[in-house]
């Protein structure tokens, strides 16, 4: 007998895998959606009772659908991006390998027709053991539990093969430390790494955003951002195998749901932006 469909095992970080879930959940019902996840709304709808049910301030904020529209868009506007990216990967290296690097209970294997290339999703053995209730297997996906930051992930790869890793909601939960650790380790492999990242000088309000983060949302007390970049070109001195390819922000498409956030600029466009690189070329 399967065990009981449970939450109680998401703390800290892991807690935060349920506000992009529910950003695609949601937006699946909007009249003109950014994109349309039906994976997302289905397993949204099998959360919602425990959602409900539960006692957690953060879990009764998303149940009574009470996080800002402004904070939903922007979470479907990434995922249209980084869905973007990996479909130019795909086009290009059919023979290719795509690793989701704190994939939480991200659904783009299958909001992307389920590809036939190698697929990996990686994350925390609580995150793993809750999407093998919710996902049903496939025979090229790996679910592997395990830390991003493990060395032991380059062996599940093929080194002749070229590689794509996505970390959409990973980098700014990592010490600055971990981050250079986790760029120079990637390095090593003939490929792209395309994530969000947030700016290094952001961080230093950490103490006052992340109290901010959890009064708003009822977020465990120590869940907040943790380290970033100093700008786009700083992994390039980490390691020469490290080339930037692109790098968007939330304004470059003037979404009119933004409002009057599209009018922002100089260093504020780059507080929270997406960075891709190319790696393993000297």
């Amino acid at each position: 007998m399967s065990e009981p469909l449970s939450l109680d095992n998401l703390v800290g970080v892991s807690e935060t895998l349920l506000i992009p879930l529910f950003g695609r959940a949601w937006e699946y019902q909007n009249p003109d959606p950014l994109l349309k996840d039906e994976t997302a709304h289905a397993i949204g709808q099998r959360l919602l009772p425990l959602l409900a049910a539960s006692s957690s301030p953060f879990h009764q904020a998303i149940a009574k659908r009470k996080w800002p529209d402004l904070v939903m868009t922007m979470m479907c506007l990434r995922t249209r991006f980084f869905d973007q990216v990996c479909r130019d990967f795909i086009q290009k290296h059919a023979d290719g390998q795509l690793v989701m690097l704190g994939c939480g209970l991200d659904s783009r294997f299958e909001r992307l027709g389920c590809p036939e290339l190698d697929w990996i999703n990686l994350d925390f053995p609580e995150v793993m053991a809750l999407r093998q209730q919710l996902f049903k297997p496939r025979a090229n996906v790996t679910e592997l539990a395990m830390s991003a930051l493990d060395p032991a992930l380059l062996h599940q790869l093929d080194p002749q093969r070229p590689t794509l890793f996505v970390a959409e909601g990973l980098l700014m939960y990592l010490p600055r430390a971990q981050i250079r650790q986790l760029f120079r380790m990637l390095a090593a492999v003939k490929g792209e790494f395309v994530a969000e990242v947030v700016s290094d000088w952001s961080t230093k309000t950490s103490a006052i955003s992340r109290k901010v983060l959890n009064v708003t949302t009822g977020l465990s007390s120590g869940v907040g951002y943790a380290g970033g970049l100093i700008n786009q070109h700083e992994p390039e001195h980490w390691d020469k195998r490290i080339k930037l390819l692109q790098e968007w922000t939330y304004f470059d498409e003037r979404e009119p749901r933004m409002g009057l956030l599209n009018l922002s600029f100089g260093p504020f466009r780059r507080v929270q932006w997406i960075v891709h690189y190319a790696l393993g070329e000297d």
